[in-house]
């Protein structure tokens, strides 16, 4: 059923149709727009979002004089969820959360290692469209760094391993 402020967007039919798997990398500098992006593409059948929950902030901010020399700015509109639930103050939640802080960063990009490996990963039965469930993340160890310890890696006193994050039990 269609609400009064539905916009569904076509492909056009005569166009070429890409039919692989997308990816789209997301954390807590999205916002305003960035959001929007994100809620059209959790809708994308094989679209993925891999990283952190956006920031959650509709935006567009217009200044309102006070009278006593204060200005604030407030959002001009109120995005919405699919759902019809507000996205301000909450954000959009990826399909596949990687735990990453910033000095995680130092040496690779666990963000982009967790999208490379949702590409490469074959296609299986019951595979489904983007935003219609969640992956569930791994277990995590009580290491106060936050790093999970499911499997060996570099950042980890077991050894050396491929996966950083142990992200192989939570992505396709």
């Amino acid at each position: 059923m269609e609400g009064p402020y539905d916009r569904v967007l076509e492909p056009n039919p005569d166009g070429p149709a890409y039919r692989g798997k997308v990816v789209v990398l997301m954390g807590p500098k999205n916002m305003s727009s960035c959001e929007s992006f994100l809620l059209m593409m959790k809708q994308v059948p094989g679209c993925r979002l891999v990283g952190a929950r956006s920031y959650g902030s509709s935006g567009n901010p217009k200044p309102h004089n006070l009278g006593n020399g204060v200005t604030v700015y407030l959002p001009s509109w109120q995005d919405l969820m699919p759902d019809g639930k507000l996205l301000e103050g909450v954000g959009v939640e990826p399909d596949a959360a990687v735990p990453a802080r910033p000095s995680d960063f130092a040496r690779a990009d666990p963000v982009l290692e967790a999208a490379l490996r949702v590409l490469r990963s074959p296609a299986q039965a019951g595979d489904r469209p983007a935003g219609t469930a969640r992956l569930e993340p791994p277990a995590r160890s009580a290491k106060a760094d936050g790093i999970c310890r499911t499997s060996a890696c570099a950042m980890c006193p077991r050894g050396a391993g491929a996966d950083r994050f142990g992200l192989e039990e939570m992505l396709p």
